[in-house]
């Protein structure tokens, strides 16, 4: 998948989470952290949603 693409996707994430365009607290390094994981577990399992794995994957940035 597109990498600007996921990084939209992962924002619109981080508002669903109460944050502003402003206060999403990411570098461009935290991105591609993100973007790894989730390309990572899609590999693993390719059957699952990729929304549902950028969600995933920014909660556990959040709340870990």
């Amino acid at each position: 998948m597109e990498q600007q693409m996921m990084k939209r996707m992962i924002q619109k994430c981080f508002l669903q989470y109460e944050h502003s365009v402003e206060s999403v607290p990411l570098n461009d390094r935290d991105y591609e952290k993100l973007y790894s994981e989730i390309m990572e577990r899609y590999q693993r399992n390719e059957s699952a949603e990729i929304y549902e794995l950028v969600e995933d994957v920014v909660y556990e940035f959040l709340v870990g």
